[in-house]
């Protein structure tokens, strides 16, 4: 009896858990990480890794200040933990040197690999082997963002009418990361699949779900001890099989009648049909002309379609709830709204009420405020991820040895919060990085001031920099553009493809919302959830909008 009562005491079972969970590392970890470098965060005591470890689930970001303030700023080497990883966080210098290496060397595809889960989560070998979704998005869908842009605003335009409303006299709630992900995955896929499949509700339920089950389901799996995967793994990736299955009943049909009047157009050069200008069509070409007939299979190409559909869900779903908390939180004295609501008007009247690709390159204070957003609440709180796949590991030039296999990543969050970089790096600012570019702009144009002064303190060169050197300053500030003080999309050749996509179509999105709606000030902005290293908007967010006075809506 005594025994029973002590089992069911929390403080023995915690033990126990700890004790069993302290086991499974100790089973399963199969890197030697390097020797002699300090774990954040590490406890005194009893099972001091496994509770270092589970800590970080709900305090990633207290252990992310904890390494910046006693290693990283120092130059040192630590051992970040999550519950599934262990990570070695690299100081924040040696960006450059991580996205430099070869991919012998360091490998992000093979973290990619593991964040994703994917020998339990993708269905299909053949989009590991040959993921060449990553080379369409680099190649074609940016060349064709010109031609796209009409089509791209003509979608968020019928998607926000339907959702946000038409009507000029009542306020209406809206979830705003439910709203995004809904809209985002309908405009995203009038670009993949085109229209009006991009406009069917089931479909778009399925993809959504699918994007959702893809992000949630790998992080559980990474907690489960290696031996269990080959069953576990299967049972948990479920949830992200049933939705695949759901939208292959979308899919399949629609690409094999693609299929079939591609290979009749081909046979029959006199055919009456044009291929559309999509991404469907351009993985079709792209598969005909470098993998093998296999991968041409309708549903090899539908799993494509939902290993893009979930990057572009989940990356631009996300960063536009951020944008708008942060936007329509911000104290309204600083005219944040105004300001680009007047810059999206100069810039339409400009091109004659037309939407162009050069037009939104134009519009420098949304890119701005969007990339103040990714700045100051991005999705992850780290960055540059790569696995040493080297089989002598790795040295870095102060000596230090990081053996094969081990994972290293830096603090993308302590790096868009470094006041060295950024002046009050806490607080969101939208024109910070138009502030800078206008002056980098005004110094191209022959007007010698300092940078500093109009970049309100912002980490500057003290020299004036003129012509193309101030030219070339101003556009590595845009949102697209990645470098070793913003690592949202990455760094270097490993950059996210998409971004450039992305980014036309945030722009087009907030465009449209201060031209056409009013949207109540959100007084207090809730801050973001974290979960380990991964950062979202608050699910329950809600902003108050209403119709524009004067605003037509868009027939589609």
């Amino acid at each position: 009896m005594a025994f029973d009562f002590a089992l069911r005491t929390p403080v023995l079972v915690l033990v126990l858990l700890a004790a069993v969970y302290r086991l499974y590392v100790y089973w399963t970890t199969k890197v030697k990480l390097p020797d002699g470098v300090p774990w954040v965060g590490r406890s005194i005591g009893l099972f001091s890794e496994s509770r270092t470890s589970w800590s970080s689930v709900r305090n990633f970001r207290a252990l992310l200040e904890q390494a910046s303030d006693l290693y990283s700023k120092k130059g040192l080497v630590s051992i970040l933990p999550t519950v599934s990883d262990r990570w070695v966080l690299l100081p924040d210098s040696y960006s450059d040197w991580v996205a430099n290496k070869p991919d012998s060397v360091l490998d992000p595809m093979a973290i990619h690999k593991e964040m994703l889960e994917m020998t339990y989560t993708i269905s299909h070998p053949a989009l590991v082997q040959r993921p060449i979704h990553l080379d369409i998005i680099r190649r074609d869908l940016t060349r064709q963002l010109g031609n796209l842009t009409t089509e791209i605003m003509t979608e968020l335009s019928a998607a926000f009418d339907e959702t946000w409303g038409t009507d000029t006299e009542n306020w209406k709630e809206i979830n705003v990361l439910q709203n995004m992900t809904r809209v985002v995955a309908r405009t995203s896929n009038r670009i993949f699949v085109g229209a009006p499949m991009c406009r069917n509700e089931g479909f778009l339920h399925a993809v959504s779900s699918y994007s959702q089950a893809l992000g949630l389901m790998p992080m559980i799996i990474r907690l489960c001890p290696q031996w269990t995967k080959p069953v576990l793994g299967h049972l948990l990736a479920l949830p992200i099989h049933y939705y695949d299955r759901k939208t292959r009943r979308f899919l399949v049909p629609f690409i094999q009648l693609r299929l079939e009047n591609v290979a009749r157009k081909q046979r029959e050069p006199d055919f009456k049909w044009e291929a559309p200008n999509d991404l469907l069509q351009w993985t079709i070409n792209e598969t005909q002309r470098c993998c093998p007939a296999s991968d041409l299979a309708p549903v090899i190409l539908c799993a494509r379609m939902l290993l893009v559909n979930f990057t572009a869900i989940h990356t631009s779903s996300i960063t536009s709830t951020n944008v708008l908390l942060d936007l329509f939180s911000a104290a309204p004295e600083h005219g944040f709204v105004d300001g680009v609501r007047d810059e999206v008007q100069r810039v339409l009247a400009d091109d004659g009420g037309v939407w162009t690709k050069a037009g939104l390159g134009k519009m420098v204070r949304t890119d701005s405020a969007i990339r103040e957003a990714m700045r100051l609440n991005g999705f992850s709180a780290i960055g540059l991820g790569r696995k040493v796949v080297g089989h002598d590991g790795v040295t870095l030039d102060t000596g230090l040895h990081i053996p094969h296999g081990a994972n290293v990543t830096i603090s993308a969050f302590s790096v868009h919060r470094d006041a060295a970089r950024y002046h009050d790096p806490q607080h969101y600012d939208a024109f910070r990085f138009a502030k800078q570019r206008d002056e980098f702009d005004r110094q191209a144009a022959g007007n010698h001031t300092d940078p500093t002064a109009a970049a309100d303190g912002e980490a500057a060169n003290s020299e004036p920099v003129n012509g193309l050197a101030a030219t070339l300053k101003a556009k590595n500030l845009s949102m697209v553009t990645t470098s070793e003080a913003f690592l949202a999309f990455g760094y270097g050749r490993h950059a996210c493809p998409g971004r450039f996509f992305a980014a036309n179509e945030i722009k087009l999105l907030i465009a449209y919302i201060v031209l056409n709606y009013d949207v109540q000030h959100i007084a207090s902005r809730k801050p973001n959830d974290w979960m380990a290293e991964v950062v979202l908007p608050p699910r329950a967010a809600t902003i108050m909008v209403r119709r524009k006075r004067g605003t037509a809506s868009v027939s589609v």
